[in-house]
């Protein structure tokens, strides 16, 4: 019997061993952003991360529940839909159930799903920044079935001309498509048309309904649609399409600038939508305000000639803060066999503050030009860093963006084969209160003969307005702003008149410097520096400290930027082979590594060489190196790889410099040890173990230390970290549950003996 027992007991405890190994094992194969559950209701996908939703891509049918509120942010989206926007997830069909999270952090011009095949959104916050995004891009599979489920839309987006028909929940959306209870308090700007609850236009044989959907925030557009941002396909609604809406309400203010607002969708709206508009707008209760915004008296704008523009206040009014001024062209998309894919539009603009005492403000773009030609000299970075201005042959135009351009596309200002087609845009004065909130666009446009000089002065990229010399009799409107590379307007405030100015910024040069990611493990040495070493380079190479530069290389960074060249300042840390280590540098090492050998019974080896150099290029090329930096030293680190973390072991630094060698001071600390130094030139990582301790690195190099602490700083020889102690703890109770058995084992077989 006591021989049963013994084996019965001896049993639970070894499984109970197993249990608890399994659990390790568990600990150590676990992926932290690998997605959990199976994709079912019953056993969700559970996502904590931005990384672990983008691993949703082409998921089919699955089921999702957020764990944990979602900063987009953590992540890169991983391509573009339409070739425009930034999408986190391209393909995706199933449920999405937030359980009470926040999504928030995405990108300007993003969306969640790209392609989204059908199912449900539900239980969850879209939060904007201010950049247009929304969580799906195309919902409109046919007949499949969409269910945007007590969805919170909050925050705050400023659209612009570019973005057009679009809106925060879906942009385009079809088959059958529900929305129940969804929230939005989200303010809304736009100078086109965009909605509240849909974005674009109906589509045909499709289904939508609104349930109990509210807004509560202030949305002001020129063309505002509350359920669709469009109504030039409505007529869907009149025949294969339907729209019902019941419970929804609005208690904030919807204004529209250029139209009154729609519910159906304003623009291409027609009388035929009457009744459809009717029905629409019933399932509304509006104690908000929905109505065209109220003109804006004593404000109107004119235009010279020269297409320049002056805006002129009246009777000093003064409940306008802001303006800004848009020039914006339609221009056509067509693939490569010339059919056309679509009408898109391009914009530059200037933001013009309202000073006292000021009744005239000029801008320097008015009724501009464009250009889509593939010549000309780019001089500009455009005022609103969007667009390109060129000069060709004398002649000055906006190029059309590229930055989100498709590259299987061709892009056109007129007809598909028409080349280097000049178009005048269209201008716009929006004015803006002083919260930064859309008031109303101003009137007018008329010609007047008006005289505009815009004025030139030059300073360096990253100056504060403050410190540039305003023309002669200007003072600078927002002196705080600080300045961009290449050419930009700025306004100044001369007599009763704001102005423009055109400031043409130099680049500062360009500090590279590599830093290592701490939260990391390296599985090979890795070099980087302290994040104060980019301001120090900046200041060396800007002359400011007692570094050994060349005349001949300081007068080339002089010239290089007074000439707007690029200039570059890279700081290299490579890893040198063995046999590529100059015989000089070894030999200085061996030798004062043999000086340092006595009876402290220590081990040396070097680990790895390096070279450490400063090297100034000018457009890429490089055009000298800085070798020595004097009193004003660097900070520089070495990650160590857990594998040479052995147990008593320690690490420290010898560099040669002219022949010398030399133990530099240093601290270890989480496997990362740091020094200081103002000489470039080879460097050696060399570890320091007891004479009976396992020893690695280079053949040769090991020697006997007796006493480095007169090279060394205090407590700068530091034992490493070398395990996870969570790991340590579990393999303890391991060992403690075995050991538990071990004794259990042996009392019984005492007893059963007995």
């Amino acid at each position: 019997m006591a021989i049963k027992l013994t084996k019965r007991i001896s049993s639970i405890v070894l499984v109970l061993a197993m249990v608890v190994l399994s659990i390790n094992f568990a600990v150590f194969a676990a992926d932290s952003t690998a997605l959990q559950g199976t994709g079912t209701q019953s056993d969700p996908y559970l996502v904590s991360q931005a990384d672990q939703l983008t691993q949703l891509e082409g998921k089919t049918d699955a089921y999702v529940k957020l764990t944990a509120d979602i900063d987009l942010s953590q992540t890169t989206s991983p391509g573009k839909v339409d070739g425009w926007a930034d999408y986190y997830i391209n393909q995706f069909s199933g449920t999405i159930d937030g359980d009470g999270h926040r999504i928030f952090g995405a990108g300007a011009n993003s969306v969640l799903i790209a392609n989204f095949g059908g199912g449900e959104l539900k239980n969850l916050t879209f939060e904007l920044n201010g950049s247009p995004a929304a969580l799906v891009w195309y919902g409109y599979t046919a007949n499949a079935v969409y269910n945007y489920t007590d969805v919170n839309i909050t925050g705050n987006v400023t659209y612009t001309s570019s973005n057009n028909n679009e809106q925060p929940l879906v942009i385009y959306a079809g088959g059958n498509t529900t929305l129940t209870r969804v929230h939005v308090s989200a303010d809304i700007q736009s100078p086109t048309y965009n909605s509240i609850f849909i974005g674009y236009t109906p589509f045909a044989n499709s289904s939508y309904t609104l349930v109990d959907c509210t807004y509560s925030g202030n949305a002001v557009m020129a063309y505002p649609g509350i359920i669709f941002a469009n109504a030039t396909s409505s007529a869907n609604l009149l025949g294969t399409s339907t729209l019902t809406v019941s419970g929804c309400e609005i208690t904030g203010t919807v204004l529209g600038t250029t139209a009154e607002p729609k519910y159906v969708g304003s623009v291409s709206y027609k009388t035929d939508f009457d009744a459809k508009e009717a029905e629409a707008a019933a399932g509304f209760n509006v104690t908000g305000t929905v109505a065209k915004a109220a003109e804006l008296t004593n404000y109107s704008y004119t235009l010279n000639d020269n297409g320049n523009l002056k805006i002129s206040i009246a009777n000093g009014a003064a409940d306008v803060a802001s303006f800004k001024v848009v020039s914006e062209v339609f221009y056509n998309a067509y693939y490569a066999d010339g059919t056309s894919w679509g009408t898109l539009k391009a914009s530059v603009s200037e933001d013009i503050p309202v000073q006292n005492g000021a009744v005239d403000y000029y801008s320097s773009l008015g009724k501009v030009e464009f250009y889509d030609g593939a010549d000309g000299t780019a001089f500009t970075t455009g005022v609103n860093g969007q667009l390109q201005a060129v000069d060709v042959n004398g002649k000055t135009g906006y190029v059309l963006a590229t930055e989100n351009k498709d590259p299987s596309l061709i892009y056109k200002l007129g007809a598909f084969d028409t080349e280097n087609n000049w178009k005048t845009s269209t201008v716009t004065v929006f004015a803006y209160d002083q919260n930064g909130q859309l008031l109303n666009t101003i009137s007018g446009g008329t010609s007047e003969a008006f005289d505009l000089t815009i004025e030139t002065v030059q300073s360096q990229e990253g100056t504060a307005l403050s410190a540039v010399q305003a023309p002669a009799g200007a003072t600078w409107v927002n002196p705080d702003a600080v300045l961009v590379a290449g050419e930009q307007i700025c306004f100044a405030l001369k007599g009763t008149e704001v102005v423009p100015v055109k400031v043409k910024a130099t680049s500062k040069p360009v500090v590279q410097v590599p830093v290592i990611d701490s939260s990391v493990p390296v599985t090979e040495v890795q070099v980087g520096a302290a994040a104060d070493t980019e301001a120090i380079l900046h200041e060396v190479i800007a002359g400011n400290t007692d570094a050994v530069i060349s005349p001949e290389l300081q007068q080339t960074i002089n010239d290089a930027v007074a000439n707007g060249d690029q200039v570059t300042v890279t700081l290299k840390t490579e890893k040198v082979a063995d046999t590529l280590v100059p015989a000089a540098d070894t030999e200085s090492i061996n030798a004062f590594l043999a000086a340092q050998t006595g009876t402290s019974g220590q081990v040396l080896a070097v680990q790895q060489y390096f070279d450490f150099s400063i090297v100034v290029l000018v457009n890429n090329q490089q055009v000298g190196e800085i070798t020595d930096l004097n009193n004003s030293p660097v900070t520089l680190q070495i990650a160590i790889p857990a594998e040479l973390q052995i147990a008593g072991r320690t690490f420290g630094v010898v560099r040669v410099h002219n022949g010398v060698a030399e133990l530099l001071n240093s601290t270890v600390a989480d496997g990362i040890i740091t020094f200081e130094t103002n000489r470039f030139s080879t460097y050696a990582l060399v570890s320091f173990d007891a004479a009976n301790a396992q020893t690695g690195g280079t053949a040769g190099t090991q020697g006997t230390i007796t006493d480095n602490t007169a090279n060394t700083a205090a407590g700068s020889v530091t034992g490493p970290q070398t395990g996870d102690t969570t790991q340590i703890a579990v393999w303890a109770a391991v060992a403690g549950v075995c050991a538990a058995a071990m004794v259990v084992l042996f009392v019984l077989k005492k007893k059963a003996n007995n």
